[in-house]
């Protein structure tokens, strides 16, 4: 749209002129982009730094029509799209006192882009969110990035980005254009606001102006009656005629003298009742809502300057090292103590204390919670006693879906937890220092220790973290690998299987236990580096910048802020999933070629797919062909959730599920074979969707559940052959 000139006469009736900006020349050179992103920050904040790193060149370097005001355009292309970025000038505000401030409004208010992109400075958050509110009274399609997050640990700033989100309605992301850290989740989020609509506002935001919303009201109301604008348009003309004079908005408006004797009589008004101008209000509102939002998300912490002799130790070739090893295993044990009991529990039972290990496996979070979902079953299968199908829906079926989404969530909540505990001390980054070099031999590199702490405890959150790659080619890798991990619902399998095989030699059952998790940690290494070298063809390692914070006492709201935000993500990725597949395997158990199946589980749905699948067994590990389909039908059930394996296989033999392994009459050999193949066939189907999400390509996820299964099939077959050997 074209701007034409005007004769702009201020409140005193001054004459002055402005200038007139013509936007269809940047319409033609955008036009073959798919995606139009404009750039909007404040000055030095980092924007051109991150322009480039997106871009990689700036392809286009002009000026705007009848300005002397650089433009930049950049173009990128990212799953497909072709993603084009304008680099408008670095403006303090939108109030349009210089030629800058009035060109980037007038490109927001002409909606040139599809979507604007603008920068906060994580150093001066409340200063910088100004200019991000007056964008999104113009419109709703904004994006937040906070620039510059390599170093706001260092600093000891901590922004707490859901905060932030849910007070404005649109996505945030935290970058940083010399690390390259976020770019990917970047541009992801920039796709899925486009495609999916993931930005919540449906309109711009409304501030509130307090004594001025009346006059506001007034003025809106009188721009409606002569104007064909939404009320949403109305309210930002009003409040820009507030702050600024009328005539400079004339291209919007018809009735522009009528507008004008309002505005001068509402701010004629303002100006005797309140003794200050409304500008001036204005401003203060906005500055006022950017404190509020500074306050409740972020906390600043005090560093010490002196440097600590914990530093020394991680600095040393080995010991820093070993103490980071030690400071893992000590994580894993004691949140899986405070979980489930183990390794609590097999230690009483190996020393004769099984009364004790059974308290304790009974009343640890997971045990608890497992209690109650126990007697929920039994309530609802006493109250619907005459209809055993509906009963058995309930229970099995949504209650058991439910039960085995909230106990994962003690666990991750607690590995996370720790994490954010040593990542907001400063001992995290030290650590992956210390690791780094022993993870570059595997194509990873330090930050890689994250996602494998975090995928103890469930490999969704494992999987999301790999955002924190800075390397696109490891988050990739991290994304393939992480599943390798043994999770906590593979820890229950895990158990029960050696228990069994190994009944009465506890040496053999330890050295078991450690060999499956230390299997499952060489995959996600060995595997990582094979990927790099022959899919990704990456002959280079990837770099660790990192910036390095003095060591303090971390912050509990801190630790809270990132624990719960990504439990919430297991929650929302793998909660409805995980449910609605409960509900699927049910039907499959239940319902057969001739309908209900009346508890004979052999003539349903299931028992027919896992015969499909029985050769796999009976041709691979020589199990007999009755147990082979139960084992391809666990199978099945694994892949819902990994806790419903032994569950499946005790409903099947009618047993417990402490003997579910037993009455198959496994060899050691096929047993350990085959816990392997469990272990690492393919991840649950929560895992698998949130892969997906972070790849947004079907024919990549399907890639790393059949490369997974392929895998696992592999070690299992050599495992039991060597073993048979012997």
């Amino acid at each position: 749209m074209i701007m034409s000139k005007h004769c702009i006469y201020c409140a005193s009736c001054s004459h002055r002129s402005t200038q007139y900006t013509n936007f269809n020349e940047i319409k033609k050179k955008i036009k073959n982009c798919n995606i139009v992103v404009a750039i909007l920050a404040q000055p030095n904040i980092g924007k051109s730094t991150l322009f480039t790193r997106i871009t990689g060149k700036i392809s286009h370097i002009a000026n705007f029509p009848g300005t002397t005001v650089d433009i930049r355009m950049g173009e990128t292309t990212y799953r497909g799209r072709s993603i084009c970025f304008i680099d408008l000038p670095g403006v303090y505000g939108l109030s349009a006192t210089t030629i800058d401030e009035n060109i980037v409004r007038e490109f927001v208010a002409n909606n040139i882009a599809d979507l604007y992109l603008v920068l906060l400075d994580p150093l001066n958050l409340e200063k910088s969110l100004y200019l991000a509110l007056q964008v999104l009274e113009i419109t709703h399609r904004v994006i937040i990035a906070i620039t510059k997050w390599d170093i706001v640990h260092s600093k000891g700033i901590h922004i707490h980005l859901d905060n932030i989100r849910r007070i404005l309605g649109v996505p945030i992301v935290a970058v940083s254009g010399i690390t390259g850290e976020g770019i990917y989740h970047l541009l992801d989020t920039i796709i899925d606001a486009v495609d999916r609509h993931s930005i919540t506002r449906d309109k711009p935001i409304e501030i509130n102006y307090g004594v001025l919303e009346p006059y506001i009201e007034r003025i809106k109301l009188s721009i409606i009656e002569s104007n064909s604008v939404s009320e949403s348009t109305a309210r930002w003309l009003a409040i820009r005629t507030l702050e600024d004079n009328p005539l400079t908005l004339s291209r919007y408006l018809k009735d522009i003298d009528k507008l004008y004797r309002v505005v001068r009589e509402v701010k004629n008004e303002i100006q005797l009742k309140f003794n200050r101008d409304a500008s001036e209000i204005i401003a203060g509102s906005r500055y006022g809502f950017c404190e509020k939002i500074a306050k409740a998300s972020t906390i600043r912490v005090e560093m010490p300057i002196k440097p600590s002799p914990i530093d020394k130790l991680f600095q040393h070739p080995i010991l820093g090292f070993i103490s980071s090893i030690l400071i893992l295993a000590a994580t894993f044990i004691i949140a899986f103590i405070i979980n489930t009991g183990f390794p609590l529990n097999v230690l009483f039972s190996l020393i004769g204390l099984k009364e004790v290990a059974e308290l304790l496996q009974e009343y640890t979070i997971s045990g608890v919670i497992a209690k109650i979902f126990d007697i929920a079953s039994q309530i609802i299968r006493s109250y619907l006693e005459h209809n055993t199908l509906f009963a058995s829906l309930i229970a099995d079926g949504i209650i058991a879906g439910v039960g085995a989404v909230i106990s994962f969530l003690p666990l991750i909540f607690t590995v996370i937890l720790f994490q954010a505990a040593l990542e907001d001390s400063g001992i995290g980054p030290r650590m992956a220092i210390a690791l780094h070099s022993l993870f570059t031999k595997f194509g990873l590199s330090g930050r890689a220790i994250y996602p494998l702490l975090i995928a103890i405890g469930c490999n969704v959150p494992a999987v999301l973290s790999s955002r924190t790659a800075i390397d696109d080619t490891e988050r990739l890798e991290i994304i393939t690998t992480i599943s390798f991990i043994p999770c906590q619902a593979r820890l229950l399998v895990l158990l029960v299987f050696i228990f069994t095989l190994f009944r009465n030699n506890p040496t053999i059952q330890m050295i078991t236990f450690l060999a499956v998790y230390g299997i499952g940690i060489l995959l996600y290494l060995a595997m990582s580096k094979l990927l790099r070298t022959l899919l990704f063809k990456r002959r280079d390692n990837p770099e660790l910048i990192l910036e390095v914070p003095p060591l303090h006492k971390p912050s509990i709201k801190v630790m809270m802020w990132n624990s719960w935000d990504l439990t919430k993500h297991f929650l929302y990725k793998a909660g409805v999933i995980i449910l609605i597949l409960s509900m699927v395997i049910w039907t499959l158990l239940n319902f057969g070629f001739s309908g209900y199946v009346h508890g004979d589980i052999s003539t349903s749905y299931g028992a027919y797919i896992g015969r499909l699948i029985a050769p796999l067994f009976t041709s691979l590990f020589k199990v007999n062909e009755e147990n082979a389909w139960k084992l391809g039908l666990t199978l099945i059930a694994g892949f819902i959730a990994k806790e419903g394996l032994i569950s499946t296989l005790a409903v099947m033999s009618g047993v417990e599920e402490g003997e579910a392994i037993e009455v198959l009459g496994l060899t050691p050999p096929q047993g350990f074979s085959i816990l392997l193949l469990f272990m690492f066939y393919i991840p649950c189907a929560a895992t698998i969707a949130v892969i997906y999400n972070e790849t947004r390509s079907y024919k990549y996820t399907m890639l790393v559940a059949v490369y997974l299964f392929i895998t696992s099939i592999l070690i299992s077959l050599t495992v039991y052959t060597f073993i048979s050997i012997f």
